[in-house]
């Protein structure tokens, strides 16, 4: 009997989880997913229908695309390529496909809209559109050599140490540890770390033509998640198992979980340092230590009998405390390859790939369309990585390939700790030394400074103190001119200097230095000039006049004693005369030097005509 059709509410809720079924992820638009339910008979018409009450137009135009093997397009409306672009569309795949090109769905959707741009303006607009996503799927329907296969991304470490010969001297290291110690098949232990990708599965869908195969991707980078501990022993035993999660509080639905052989560390979604010395690794060795006295009591080992504990290092800094712990607790370490557990690690090949199937069937598309984004994101950022792809150096002691518990191993590393605490001292030092260097440096400058400032401060002060004594004499020299004003009666007696120059004429007009002649108008002038040899210019001298007084005796009425004012050096004058003279004369500019010298030349002249 056919089951009954649901209605209402039952039908609407029916139809939307179908929409998020693995099945149908590969197509973006929930149009091209209802299509393809109906088309497979996955999901009943009707309740789309009831989901979409006004779409039953477009919703038929899909399915009916779908059943013949074309591309929903845009509103149900699919652009066709005609023949000769198909075959152009599968002689470019081939291309790639020759040069070890991976193809995937967005280049051939990209090859596809190329084509369509190239048919230029059209009347069908219909014919303009672009292809959608979907459209590589229902390309493979239509083209009987092309063929889609699924490819799973990994690190590019990890690809290149599945082809290294490095793991023969691996192997073979670990045999003669055996060979060595004959360890118990119950005292074998190999841990790794699982990282939780709840989100998505990493991997991908490429075309190829023909025999071509399919290359293999990088996977991009990861992203904050939770990691899985997992410790297996070789007779299929485990130890306690941790899960890192990376909120600050422990989370409702792990609290029942919590045993003795499941424990949730919360703060950090990736093993740390920290992590794997202080909380992780004290749990194990104390399990080891009790399985091992558990085995001597039923007589399977002794007390001499040795453990191995197998991890791989991914170039992590692990802790040399931790070491001599599990040194002294007969454990002995040994690392793997760096990035090649995949392909010899017992926890890679066993527990964690059962339980990476399982995450990904029953977690790997619950995301809805934020894992479609979340896709989009790692395909964009695939060429980036294939770009920026950098083989760094080992950092500090390389711990790969090594038993870690070996007392030479251990002193290795103390030395190179030693030596990694001297170079830091002596980078400290540096510092110190350049610090210091920089402040007496500063304190100089400050030195500097402080001089200049103490240079001006003087010479400010010696300004200052010569502008006051100017204005001192200035001061001096106003006054002495105040009185000189108002002494004007005051006689001035001729210098024996300037009497030498009076002419032997006028001698007898002289009386003890003072000039005597008639008072005509009781006014006399003195009109005599300087008969330097320099020729320089005359000086009026001014007389200062003397009125006979009327209560004079008569012998004196005729005559007036007329005092002589001392005659004035003239700016521009001769050598000679300023020589002899006793006042002080000014320096002669350059003017005054060169009419000396004319007048000088044409004396000369007239003496050599003479």
């Amino acid at each position: 009997m056919p089951p009954k059709l649901l209605k209402g509410q039952r039908a609407i809720d029916s139809a939307k989880q179908s929409l998020n079924l693995q099945e149908v992820q590969q197509f973006e638009n929930e149009l091209e997913r209802a299509a393809y339910l109906i088309a497979n008979k996955i999901e009943h018409r009707d309740y789309f229908l009831q989901l979409w009450p006004n779409q039953k137009c477009k919703l038929d135009r899909a399915i009916r695309a779908v059943k013949q093997c074309r591309d929903v397009g845009i509103d149900g409306r699919p652009p066709k390529l005609n023949k000769s672009e198909l075959k152009t569309l599968e002689q470019t795949i081939e291309k790639d496909n020759i040069l070890d090109e991976p193809v995937s769905k967005t280049d051939i959707n990209d090859y596809a809209n190329n084509l369509i741009d190239a048919r230029g303006p059209l009347k069908d607009v219909n014919r303009m559109k672009h292809v959608v996503s979907s459209f590589a799927f229902d390309l493979e329907r239509r083209l009987e050599n092309l063929k889609k296969t699924k490819v799973s991304m990994k690190e590019l470490y990890r690809i290149l140490a599945e082809t290294q010969e490095a793991l023969r001297p691996m192997f073979d290291w670990i045999e003669i540890l055996f060979s060595l110690n004959d360890y118990n098949l119950g005292l074998v232990f190999n841990f790794d770390e699982k990282p939780l990708r709840l989100s998505l599965t990493l991997s991908t869908y490429l075309f190829t033509v023909g025999e071509h195969i399919a290359p293999s991707l990088v996977a991009p980078p990861r992203h904050k998640n939770a990691t899985l501990v997992l410790c297996i022993a070789s007779d299929g035993d485990h130890l306690c198992t941790f899960l890192l999660w990376p909120g600050a509080t422990l989370p409702i639905e792990f609290t029942n979980s919590i045993n003795s052989h499941f424990r949730v560390i919360c703060g950090s979604g990736w093993m740390t340092i920290e992590i794997l010395s202080k909380q992780v690794m004290p749990v194990w060795i104390k399990q080891i230590q009790e399985k091992k006295e558990l085995r001597m009591s039923l007589g399977l080992c002794t007390k001499k009998s040795r453990s191995l504990m197998i991890c791989d290092s991914h170039k992590s800094r692990a802790s040399l405390e931790m070491i001599k712990t599990m040194r002294d607790a007969d454990i002995d370490l040994s690392t793997i390859v760096p990035h090649s557990s995949g392909v010899c690690q017992p926890c890679d090949l066993g527990p964690n790939a059962l339980l990476q199937i399982y995450l990904d069937l029953i977690c790997g598309w619950s995301a809805g369309n934020s894992a479609s984004e979340y896709r989009m994101q790692l395909i964009a950022r695939i060429p980036e990585r294939l770009r920026n792809i950098e083989i760094k150096q080992e950092y500090g002691f390389p711990i790969g390939n090594k038993t870690l518990t070996d007392p030479a191993i251990i002193i290795e590393w103390e030395n190179l700790l030693i030596e990694k605490e001297k170079k830091k001292n002596e980078k400290n030092e540096l510092k110190i030394a350049k610090a210091n260097a920089r402040k007496e440096k500063k304190e100089k400058k400050e030195n500097i400074k402080k001089e200049k400032k103490e240079q001006r401060d003087a010479l400010k002060k010696d300004r200052q103190e010569t502008k006051q004594r100017k204005q001192e004499v200035g001061e001096i020299d106003s006054k002495m001119k105040q009185i000189v004003k108002k002494n004007k009666s005051k006689r001035v007696r001729i210098t024996e200097k300037e009497d030498e120059i009076l002419d032997e004429s006028e001698d007898d007009d002289y009386e003890d230095g003072y000039l005597i002649q008639e008072s005509d108008d009781n006014v006399f002038q003195d009109q005599s000039e300087s008969s330097s040899d320099s020729d320089s210019e005359s000086i009026d001298e001014e007389a200062f006049v003397m009125e006979n007084d009327e209560t004079s005796s008569e012998e004196e009425g005729d005559i007036t004693i007329i005092p002589q004012k001392r005659k004035r050096q003239s700016r521009h004058a001769d050598a000679a005369v300023a020589e002899n003279s006793t006042k002080r004369v000014r320096k002669p500019s350059k003017a005054a030097k060169l009419a000396s010298k004319t007048v000088k030349i044409w004396k000369n002249q007239d003496l050599n005509q003479q």
